[in-house]
């Protein structure tokens, strides 16, 4: 009995130390009956419309003592995930969803990582977005979805940011606004049409 305290204990507090320490950019929450901790953001902070990004997914596992250790595959692990990114009304976790598609990367351990996925792609809008990660880990299958600002459900608050504009410099003669490209050819357009 003392045993089982003690490591709930161990659990407990390094589920801290690992909130504490991660991006808080991000949304960590724990699944499968705390089998696992997932930590999902962007791969580059902030996101910015039409600048390339990408889905960035940490995994720690915890054995039946509460012992927390890196899901790492290049030391054996294995992580068969797919992401699916979600363009929405608005930063609800019921949010109607304007468009989808599924990630053609896959998700690959990032170099010089012990526990970190990624999956490159660039936002074309800003606004409100949404991940759905499902597959397995170590053969355990798994299917969460993370949605950007008020749509988090982690119980620690924190919470990945919605895609948002760069600054714009020095800018147009009419500003920043669709109406005319820039020198790079850039053309900001915030109006989302399935046509594009």
């Amino acid at each position: 009995m003392k045993i089982s305290v003690f490591y709930t204990l161990v659990k407990i507090l390094t589920l801290l130390v690992v909130t504490t320490f991660s991006v808080h950019a991000s949304e960590g929450r724990t699944i499968n009956d705390g089998r696992f901790y997932v930590n999902v953001g962007w791969k580059l902070e902030p996101a910015f419309e039409d600048v390339a990004n990408g889905l960035n997914i940490s995994i720690t596992e915890f054995d039946e003592y509460g012992i927390p250790r890196d899901v790492n595959t290049a030391l054996g692990d294995r992580v068969n995930l797919k992401a699916t990114v979600f363009f929405l009304e608005s930063d609800t976790f019921d949010a109607n969803v304007i468009s989808s598609v599924e990630l053609k990367e896959p998700l690959n351990l990032s170099k010089n990582q012990f526990n970190r996925y990624v999956s490159n792609f660039k936002p074309t809008h800003d606004g409100a977005y949404g991940f759905r990660v499902a597959g397995t880990i170590n053969d355990i299958f798994i299917d969460e979805t993370f949605i950007c600002g008020g749509g988090t459900k982690s119980i620690f608050g924190d919470s990945l940011h919605c895609v948002v504009d760069p600054q714009a410099f020095p800018g147009n003669m009419r500003g920043n606004n669709g109406s005319q490209k820039d020198k790079a050819g850039y053309k900001d357009n915030d109006k989302f049409s399935l046509a594009e």
